[in-house]
């Protein structure tokens, strides 16, 4: 199969599913969904917003996702984190003068460990989990580190500039080179999966897919790199085959990838509705 056949096929898919789901809009789901005012990561500004995306994409794995559940509980988090303030939250555990740069000395390092062993026991409390929840210490170092990070920084357009020095855009070492610093800013809870899943949603500038079950399935890989290899390539190839107007991201394909795999058309149906709810409510009117 050519790599225009294959996205030729994904559109058809897709196409259908939404014509299913009643979908009105899929062009929403090319755009950055962060800033989608659908997500409650729309609502906050500035460092704010960065503390919040990440701490919702530190969560977007299956396991820890069904524990933390962002989207349900962000009244909670809002409350416990401080409005996600980077610098109030860490204010409240004695962590402000630590800074991306001095995180990792053996002082430091003990001080981020004993915050988190407090943030944990707050946060089972808060999110109604078992005492010894086996998700939610580690997802307590990821809201520390990342506030930390974050609290580094002036505005987000240094967050961004910061990035963007390890990105040049041109092929996967570049996208694995930009990874792996971003995963030693923030050295708990990102693997490149949801190091991906935050890049590419917090600029455009960062055009990466998630190299997640769905897109390693589908591209028949194992290792996420050579996922991230394999999508930046054929979406080159594909775009080959395009007209200028018509010309993919990366971004975009794996959207549509991954809304074929999962059905799962979160903008317009938060509780994932199922076609027998959508029958059922056709019918009944």
């Amino acid at each position: 199969m050519s790599p225009l056949e294959f996205y030729n096929i994904t559109k058809e898919k897709l196409n259908q599913l939404a014509g299913i789901y009643e979908i009105k809009n899929l062009e929403e789901y090319y755009e950055l969904t962060d800033y989608n005012k659908k997500m409650p990561t729309s609502k906050y500004k500035d460092l704010s917003q960065v503390f919040a995306q990440l701490a919702f994409h530190g969560q977007n794995g299956a396991k820890i996702g069904n524990t933390v559940n962002f989207n349900a509980n962000i009244v909670a988090l809002d409350n416990e984190l401080c409005k996600f303030n980077p610098g109030k939250f860490l204010k409240k555990y004695n962590l402000t003068e630590i800074n991306k740069d001095n995180k990792n000395s053996k002082d430091n390092k003990k001080r981020i460990e004993d915050a988190s062993e407090t943030l944990s026991k707050r946060l089972c409390k808060v999110l109604h989990r078992k005492a010894k929840n086996p998700h939610l210490p580690r997802y307590a170092k990821t809201l520390l580190y990342s506030a930390i990070y974050v609290h580094s920084f002036n505005n987000k357009q240094e967050i961004i500039e910061d990035l963007k020095k390890n990105y040049l855009k041109e092929n996967y070492k570049d996208a694995k080179k930009l990874i792996d610093y971003f995963r030693k800013q923030i050295p708990v809870g990102f693997r490149a999966a949801l190091a991906c899943d935050f890049l590419k949603e917090f600029d455009k500038s960062f055009d990466l897919p998630k190299p997640d079950t769905h897109l390693k399935n589908t591209l028949n890989c194992k290792k996420e790199y050579e996922c991230i290899n394999k999508m930046i390539n054929l979406t080159e190839n594909i775009n080959k085959s395009l007209k200028d107007e018509e010309k993919l991201t990366v971004y975009k394909f794996d959207r549509m990838i991954y809304l074929v795999c999962s059905q799962n058309f979160f903008l317009d149906k938060k509780d994932r509705n199922s076609i027998e709810k959508i029958y059922l409510e056709k019918i009944r009117s």
